[in-house]
């Protein structure tokens, strides 16, 4: 990846979770935000998550709210498509193996 490229993901990344500690949701403030990458360009960007297996419904409902906290952080003419993957969090795991 290009260093510009890292770099914007890096400034999406921030503003994602700068707008899940903003939600009124636990499940998004308690998500972690792990990664941002390219899908297969900028107009579209792959974020991993760790939270809770409800998480991805509290995304999809929270998704105009996070694009428009993204839109306000970076400065582009258009805010590219999020797509979520959520994994669970590793406390999780623990839990399930215990």
């Amino acid at each position: 990846m290009f260093r510009k490229d890292a770099q914007f993901c890096s400034q999406v990344r921030e503003a994602i979770a700068f707008a899940l500690s903003l939600s009124h949701q636990s499940l998004l403030r308690d998500a972690e935000v792990e990664s941002v990458i390219p899908a297969p360009h900028l107009g579209r960007l792959e974020v991993t998550l760790r939270g809770s297996p409800e998480l991805s419904e509290g995304l999809d409902r929270a998704r105009g709210f996070i694009r428009g906290v993204v839109a306000d952080d970076i400065t582009r003419k258009r805010v590219p498509t999020l797509v979520f993957m959520v994994f669970p969090k590793a406390d999780s795991l623990a839990e399930e193996d215990a």
